[in-house]
């Protein structure tokens, strides 16, 4: 699927993913960081974003767990739309100091 999208190569452990977000969309629906296993394919982590209503920058982050069958995974950038109607939408989402760090 269309997007923005990064391959790892995490070794088995307990991590956190953390970032800051501005969102001056008028997306209906959040957007959402989603980690899976490349292989099966099994979701590892989802972090929604702050909605546009949050204006200025805030940080996120999530802990999630690499288990030891999770060789490789993909990082994608979601919108969590549920029609045509909200994948439509304007403005702008930044996002800065990303990082996934052992915990």
């Amino acid at each position: 699927s269309p997007g923005l999208s990064q391959r790892l190569a995490l070794a088995p452990g307990n991590y956190r993913l953390s970032l800051a977000v501005d969102n001056a969309t008028d997306a209906q629906r959040p957007f959402a960081w989603r980690l899976s296993c490349q292989a099966p394919g099994e979701p590892v982590l989802s972090l929604e974003l702050p909605g546009g209503s949050h204006r200025g920058w805030q940080t996120v982050g999530a802990d999630f767990t690499v288990t030891p069958g999770c060789t490789g995974q993909t990082l994608r950038l979601d919108l969590l739309a549920r029609s045509i109607a909200e994948r439509q939408l304007s403005g702008r989402l930044r996002l800065d100091a990303m990082r996934i760090v052992v915990r």
